[in-house]
């Protein structure tokens, strides 16, 4: 079976990591993006003819955060769940923040079986 290329969905993360005597570097890492650990996700589960299902829920907490608990079923890995919240700390939070933590719950499921990394 042919391995799929994915490089269309990874972009390159910058940032500054502190130093156990407090420098910090500069460091550049590969990171995929939600859309293609899905699509990673998706053809693994359509290769080996196996199904999945992602389902949602979203709370508030005592502050008005939004918390979006993600579960996904999976023939191939298992059941898991992710839990994500918005705390209104960053504009993405600010304007979309039901679609940030329900793309964030989805993220770490996919992160906890390998997928994008």
């Amino acid at each position: 079976m042919e391995k799929k290329d994915y490089t269309k969905y990874i972009q390159k993360i910058t940032r500054k990591e502190r130093q156990d005597d407090g420098t910090y570097i500069t460091v550049t890492r590969d990171y995929m993006m939600v859309d293609g650990r899905v699509q990673e996700f998706t053809d693994i589960h359509k290769e080996q003819n196996k199904k999945f299902k992602f389902t949602r829920r979203f709370e508030k907490d005592e502050e008005g955060n939004i918390i979006c608990h993600a579960k996904v079923f999976s023939e191939i890995f298992g059941t898991a769940e992710a839990t994500a919240g918005a705390y209104g700390k960053t504009l993405i939070d600010k304007s979309n923040d039901y679609a940030n933590v329900e793309t964030a719950g989805g993220e770490r499921y996919l992160g906890c079986v390998g997928i994008g990394l």
